[in-house]
């Protein structure tokens, strides 16, 4: 502790939340750095690039090291290629994974989340309460 700060300072300082990791990992493009600033203008998040052609198990290794909150995968000119996704979650189930690709537009949420069903509307309940976030946002294409 440095001795010559306010000590209104080191109290605000003790105060402050740590920051929400965020890797991004694939290729640079415009998409990518559009998010990487919406969440650098933000003191909650702080971000880590994994860029260019980097091994899958590179990724995996760096996810077990920092622990991030989410994970956004820019899939580039890979088409809907999941497995990435599906992957992460399997080993790293609190992760949220975001997959992202200027190619084709498109962009998907992986979110893994366990529940418990017990009697038939459990289910319904989890099968309407997915249809309705689906719902949120953009527009819905059949």
């Amino acid at each position: 502790m440095d001795s010559t700060m306010p000590i209104s300072q080191i109290i605000d300082d003790e105060k402050k939340p740590v920051p929400k990791t965020a890797i991004f990992w694939g290729r640079e493009d415009l998409l990518e750095k559009a998010i990487e600033s919406i969440l650098a203008a933000t003191d909650d998040w702080r971000v880590i690039k994994i860029l260019n052609d980097r091994d899958a198990g590179d990724l995996d290794k760096e996810v077990a090291r920092i622990h991030p909150e989410i994970v956004f995968v820019n899939l580039g000119g890979c088409s809907d290629d999941s497995s990435l996704a599906i992957h992460l979650m399997e080993h790293f189930p609190e992760l949220k994974v975001i997959t992202f690709s200027t190619e084709n537009n498109r962009i998907e949420v992986y979110d893994r989340q366990v529940i418990w069903i017990k009697e038939a509307s459990d289910l319904l309940s989890v099968i309407n309460e997915s249809s309705i976030q689906n719902l949120k946002g953009g527009d819905k294409k059949p």
